[in-house]
């Protein structure tokens, strides 16, 4: 699983501004690519996937909906991806996007 992008940085938002991140990436092993599980760091960050199975060289989206109401300052959340393939330790392969924002008060 390959990314575009891990890091994706907003800029400066006003409190309760909501936006959305795409995140894109493809299958480039051999072996069919199967999402166990997606989950941000906080729940201002709501991660999506309309498809969880990928064939080898098959791209895929991870869309990031983040919501800056009651946050202030620098931003720093995380998008974990658990993956059924495993790593060379034999454990779940695990991914991570990271999104930052400065949060302006209203």
């Amino acid at each position: 699983m390959e990314f575009e992008e891990l890091l994706f940085d907003f800029g400066n938002l006003k409190e309760g501004e909501k936006k959305e991140k795409i995140f894109k990436f493809r299958n480039t092993g051999d072996e069919v690519l199967v999402v166990d599980q997606i989950v941000g760091s906080c729940g201002c960050t709501v991660p999506e996937m309309v498809k969880k199975i990928f064939q080898p060289g098959e791209e895929g989206e991870v869309i990031v909906k983040y919501d800056s109401t009651g946050k202030k300052g620098k931003q720093e959340v995380e998008v974990l991806i658990r993956l059924k393939n495993k790593n060379k330790s034999g454990y779940p392969a695990i991914k991570e996007l990271k999104l930052e924002a400065f949060i302006k008060s209203k």
